[in-house]
């Protein structure tokens, strides 16, 4: 297959397009380019570009994966212009770059935030959205447009739901990385609050396959949750354990909301996903272990 992948030089993207470039044709279309693949062609764009479509009828692309997005607790908190532009606007672009195109296909990049907080409740595909964030709300706009646009050129869709995905080159502003440079320098381990938010971890190659096999599947017009529940912890417990593992003696440093670039109001305290529509359609196990992933952001 010719795909294209959107964002494909962030964390998740640039996993996924290794993955696929053993037996597919992967175009990366991104602001930057982060890695060096003989297999893959990097073009650079933004999503509200126009040239999008050109690319898209060159290339023949007939598979496309819509990973790019403004993303970050801090990012899109202090940035929301540019959170309803790319996540907004350009999933609008892209979608009129794919129409009259070759594309058949498109999986998209969604996120667990659209669920916002919902404690001790069985996370579903079928929950009503509950949004506490821009980032949120931007991402159930982007799935409705797919859907809408989708269904009126006739274009099968699938779209993806992450929970906590995680790994060893993902940006430090997030929780596990984040962690582990703090204990590398013999700094303090910040959290935010008391630490009583629980997560549950997926590995990037987990994630990564789990698109895999969405892409592969005969499977259409579905939504997925991709993450692993095998391992909820608090974040408290998760800075321990990672100091334990460290064998530092490092102090852990609880940081009030007010005193942070978060807010009360936007967290959310209870993240697990069910994954047994995944399970059953796609035969979708996550392996890889939080103890392992702990490994190996210490290696």
């Amino acid at each position: 297959m010719n795909i294209l992948i959107t964002g494909g030089s962030g964390f998740l993207g640039n996993q996924i397009a290794k993955l696929l470039s053993k037996k597919n044709n992967i175009f990366i279309y991104d602001i930057k380019k982060n890695y060096k693949e003989d297999k893959i062609k990097f073009i650079k764009g933004n999503i509200l570009e126009k040239k999008l479509k050109k690319i898209i009828t060159k290339f023949k692309i007939n598979v496309l994966l819509h990973f790019a997005a403004t993303l970050g607790v801090k990012n899109t908190e202090n940035n929301p212009h540019k959170v309803l532009d790319i996540n907004i606007k350009g999933t609008f672009n892209v979608l009129n770059s794919v129409k009259n195109s070759n594309v058949k296909k498109i999986i998209f990049a969604s996120s667990s935030e659209v669920y916002g907080d919902r404690y001790k409740i069985d996370v579903t595909e079928d929950l009503l959205p509950s949004p506490k964030s821009l980032y949120a709300h931007s991402k159930i706009v982007g799935e409705e447009l797919i859907k809408a646009y989708c269904k009126l050129y006739k274009i099968k869709i699938n779209i993806i739901r992450f929970f906590n995905v995680c790994g060893i080159s993902q940006r430090d502003d997030f929780v596990i990385t984040r962690f582990a440079k703090q204990i590398k320098e013999n700094k303090q381990v910040t959290i935010y609050g008391d630490g009583s938010q629980i997560r549950s971890f997926c590995h990037v190659k987990d994630a990564s396959e789990a698109v895999k096999k969405l892409l592969n599947s005969k499977v259409s017009n579905e939504v997925f949750n991709i993450g692993n529940n095998n391992y909820p912890i608090k974040i408290i417990e998760l800075a321990k354990k990672m100091i334990k593992k460290s064998n530092k003696k490092i102090k852990i440093k609880k940081i009030n909301f007010n005193k942070s670039d978060r807010s009360a109001k936007r967290e959310i305290y209870f993240r697990i996903p069910n994954i047994s529509k995944a399970k059953k359609l796609l035969n979708f196990n996550p392996k890889v272990s939080l103890n392992k992933i702990i490994d190996e952001v210490f290696s």
